[in-house]
């Protein structure tokens, strides 16, 4: 990697014509913003400006409201920077200059050298990722990506003198801050930020860059360094005069509100529009769940799979008044549910109690959130706050004899399409939606193996040993399908739907369990099933109990060991072994003789 190193900590690399700077710092302490500001010759808020904006790449930790940086190498990406090189007869030093912030003192980093003859401009390229190590990248362009306007350019009289009003005000009045050739100007002059007059709001300025244009309010009262972002937007796609007023009009609001000048987390929380359920878990996710437990915790990816295997797809409900509905849960306005249609909603999970209880605990606990920010109103929350888990854990074991009964029952009864189906459910290693959408591609006949991919696994495969006898079975099926149709994707396939598979074998399933005798009458009067598909999973996982959690996982198809965890149930007759077993490794009265 070549790498221009201008202090101690601090280099400079070339990526695929896009330059980074790369601190690197000892692994046993964290870099803080102050480190960055020496490092880089910056203030406070160009840091974390570039931070918000996306520019600065790395991981942070936020603790005492300020902001802590990764330790190791930590690569922050300048946009739109330029490099110079020196004569061939000096030491060969690149320089980097910044283009887009505004450095404290020079704005050119040199390591001593002056800026010199040859000029190069660096292509935007995307971002490296964390940690990565840089190659050296030669850099060959001589044309700048973005002409710079200059005031020059404004050949408009008017236009001329309204440039020199603002420059000597220093200040731009608010009708013109839309005005791309006077804010360009303005920037082609060296200014980064300029004050708006004309809205009677005290620290309103309007920060310029190449690409963009932001609203903020500053204040730099009593060492208060207290920064709002307001609405930024790109040249090329600026909002009206109407937009940005309205977006003062809240500012002014919130700031009423809370009788202080907000934060932009402050702001963008308190500028949300709550109608829907799924603005309701949107604002949770980003401004409680990753403010207190972080992005990719293991509670906001909870939320994360639970909208999207779930909240986001429709869900037949059958309604307090009998009829049945399709409901997708994310698009539903809070006002559309009373608590009786709420319960409804939630009774289709009745026998899903895992995913039911999911359901309420995160829906609650977004709610809530939102009342406390007073982003909604306890009125529209009643049917929410008042939905109860189901708080029973559910690990059903197939007996042996009932078992038998099942294969007993598809070897007299079933249709061939229905039995190669239970035949593969009851492995065990399938869930019911990858049972029914598998594709003859998935096997490999030769190793006896299925790939799939795993709940939640976003591109993320794997193979699962399947035994001989069921792939032959499959095999004899593909081979059956070419004959009859000339062709064979689909295992169970379907014309009837848009899927190109069968949806469900609940009709044929159900039929097996009434034959069978697999259900009870509740004291309401009401049939409750005693297994469900998903138990062949929980007694996979009991038969083979013995096995080590990394092979359980593997066999379930699971990308980790926690959920084999949840599925071990701690069953009584082991129990009852192992303590006679513990008991018995004890020593007898007689071997305790001296």
């Amino acid at each position: 990697m070549s790498a221009t190193q201008y202090s101690d900590n601090t280099s400079v690399t070339a990526l695929n014509g896009a330059v980074g700077v790369t601190v690197h710092t000892h692994p046993n302490r964290m870099l803080s913003v102050e480190h960055v500001m020496d490092e880089l010759d910056l203030e406070f808020i160009d840091v974390v400006e570039l931070f918000e904006s996306g520019e600065l790449r790395g991981r942070y930790f936020k603790s005492s409201n300020k902001y802590k940086f990764h330790p190791l190498a930590v690569t922050f990406f300048l946009d739109q920077l330029e490099m110079t090189t020196p004569q061939e007869s000096e030491k060969q030093a690149k320089t980097v200059t910044r283009t887009q912030f505004h450095p404290k003192k020079n704005p050119v980093i040199s390591n001593g050298y002056e800026k010199d003859n040859k000029r190069f401009s660096q292509p935007k390229t995307e971002h490296c990722a964390y940690g990565e190590v840089l190659p050296a990248t030669e850099v060959k362009s001589t044309t700048k990506l973005v002409d710079e306007p200059t005031v020059a350019h404004i050949e408009d009289k008017s236009e001329k003198s309204l440039l020199d009003t603002v420059l000597r005000n220093k200040a731009i009045d608010f009708e013109h801050i839309l005005n791309n050739e006077i804010t360009g100007a303005i920037l082609a002059e060296g200014k980064r930020n300029i004050k708006i007059d004309g809205t009677g709001i005290t620290g309103l300025k309007l920060e310029l860059t190449k690409s963009k244009r932001r609203i903020i309010v500053k204040s730099n009262k009593n060492k208060d360094h207290s920064r709002c972002a307001l609405i930024d937007w790109p040249l090329d796609c600026p909002p009206s005069l109407d937009e940005v007023t309205a977006t003062l009009k809240s500012y002014t609001r919130i700031q009423s509100e809370l009788d202080r000048k907000p934060t932009t987390q402050e702001f963008k929380l308190q500028n949300r529009v709550v109608e829907t359920l799924g603005d309701v878990l949107s604002v949770h996710l980003a401004f409680n769940i990753s403010e207190t437990k972080g992005e990719g915790s293991e509670e906001y990816n909870t939320i994360k799979a639970l909208i999207k295997n779930h909240l986001s797809k429709p869900k037949e409900v059958t309604l307090p008044n009998g009829s049945r509905k399709s409901i997708v849960l994310t698009k539903q306005r809070l006002t559309d549910f009373s608590v009786a249609t709420f319960n409804a909603y939630l009774k289709s999970y009745a026998e899903n109690n895992g995913v039911h209880d999911k359901i309420v605990t995160r829906i609650k606990a977004a709610i809530n959130y939102c009342l406390r920010e007073g982003l909604i109103s306890h009125k529209k929350s009643l049917p929410y706050t008042s939905a109860t888990r189901i708080n029973k854990e559910r690990h059903v074991v197939i007996s042996n004899e009932d078992m038998k009964r099942i294969f007993h029952h598809i070897s007299e009864s079933a249709s061939p399409e229905f039995a190669l189906f239970l035949l593969i459910e009851a492995t065990g290693h399938f869930r019911t939606k990858q049972t029914i959408g598998l594709k003859y591609s998935q096997f490999d006949f030769n190793n006896h193996s299925v790939t799939i991919t795993p709940k939640g696994g976003n591109g993320y495969s794997k193979p699962i040993p399947l035994h001989k006898e069921v792939c032959k079975r499959v095999y004899e099926r593909m081979t059956s399908h070419r004959e009859e149709y000339g062709r064979a994707e689909f295992v169970f396939p379907s014309t009837q739907s848009k899927s190109g598979h069968r949806e469900t074998f609940d009709n044929e399933w159900n039929a097996l369990r009434n034959i069978e005798g697999f259900y009870i009458i509740n004291e309401k009067g009401k049939k409750e099933y005693k297994y469900r598909l998903h138990d062949f999973r929980e007694t996979l996982v009991n038969r083979l109990s013995h096995m080590d959690d990394q092979s359980l996982a593997a066999l379930l198809g699971h990308k980790s060991t926690y959920t084999v965890k949840r599925y071990r149930k701690a069953d009584c007759l082991r129990v009852r072994q192992g303590s006679n077993t513990a008991y018995e490794l004890l020593p007898k009265p007689e071997d305790a003789k001296c």
